[in-house]
């Protein structure tokens, strides 16, 4: 395995880990209180949803492309995670959505068209897969796929060495993001206002949680589930155990997905002109500061080192520490 390779699996198990293990293992956050030092950069990607990192690169899914019909295809952009270089760009099926990493290669979902798998060093296409009905948003568990099937209410269980579709699973009503506490698939569900847990092992539905509002990003840490409400303006933070609530934060206008920089939550503020990113502790749900992205941020992760987002003004921003 190469040192890309390498990099981005170290990556994806310390995410799986709880918040002490990420700060014994020195995965840094972006600790500056105020927002001082840090630097906000956007590079361009047409109609950019889904977003991965393999250690080196980040992966944009580009919901479509193509001249004269948006339905002619789709692609999948690789930028070089350092400096926003632009290193290929890569067809895939139309109306793409979702991107995941699975130390190897990068898994690209397509509503119409199921799953796509890219290996990562080349872009070399190493085949289609079934996902489920209209896959989406997606997630790696360490050795499976998990897709999501909002027009179904099911999530899709495919294994990564060979593309097996292992089985769908019912995951509650009206599905539309899940994470992965390291047993269990957490998704959230928009009409019953619920997150429901499904065992990773067999599928089976373990819990089923009321939460604040309805419920529009999700992500686990140090035992508890962070759930954004874009109705509600807040996010809420859920002890995984049991679904006692342990409190609900401001998170501002239209929260909606989540990613974790250390000690830190940040979320992107789905909102048209200004639409911003912020930031709060994960200790107490406080601290929240704020970043002008652009438009409709959507999609957001942590590399390890920066912020990377989604928006709908055809570009990916940056948010990063400024050099010493």
């Amino acid at each position: 395995m190469g040192l890309a390779g390498a990099t981005g699996l170290l990556l994806l198990f310390v995410s799986l880990l709880d918040a002490s293990k990420l700060r014994a293992a020195g995965v840094p956050g972006l600790e500056q209180p105020d927002g001082a030092g840090l630097v906000i950069e956007s590079f361009p990607a047409p109609f950019p949803k889904g977003l991965a990192s393999d250690g080196a690169n980040i992966w944009v899914v580009d919901y479509f492309s193509g001249s004269g019909s948006p339905a002619l295809d789709g692609s999948v952009t690789k930028l070089r995670a350092s400096d926003g270089t632009l290193l290929a760009t890569y067809t895939v099926p139309p109306f793409s959505y979702g991107a995941a990493f699975d130390g190897a290669n990068i898994w690209v979902s397509s509503f119409y068209s199921g799953l796509t798998k890219l290996r990562a060093r080349d872009g070399a296409n190493l085949g289609s897969f079934d996902g489920g009905a209209g896959p989406t948003r997606m997630l790696f568990d360490g050795a499976n796929i998990w897709a999501l099937n909002p027009t179904v209410n099911t999530v899709t269980k495919v294994r990564a060495s060979d593309g097996v579709k292992l089985g769908s699973f019912a995951c509650g009503d009206s599905p539309g993001a899940l994470t992965f506490d390291g047993e269990t698939i957490w998704v959230t569900n928009g009409s019953p206002m619920t997150v429901t847990g499904v065992r990773a092992s067999d599928g089976v539905i373990v819990a089923t949680y009321p939460v604040v509002g309805q419920p529009a990003g999700i992500g686990f840490l140090a035992g508890n589930l962070w759930i954004t409400s874009a109705t509600a303006g807040t996010i809420t933070e859920l002890q995984a155990s049991d679904g006692s609530i342990l409190g609900t934060f401001n998170a501002g206008m239209s929260p909606t997905q989540i990613a974790f920089a250390g000690s830190q939550i940040w979320l992107t503020n789905h909102v048209s002109g200004s639409g911003r990113v912020s930031r709060l502790r994960s200790s107490d749900g406080g601290g929240k500061t704020s970043y002008v992205v652009g438009s409709y941020p959507d999609e957001i992760l942590y590399d390890g080192s920066a912020i990377w987002v989604s928006t709908e003004q055809n570009e990916v921003v940056k948010i990063s520490r400024a050099p010493q």
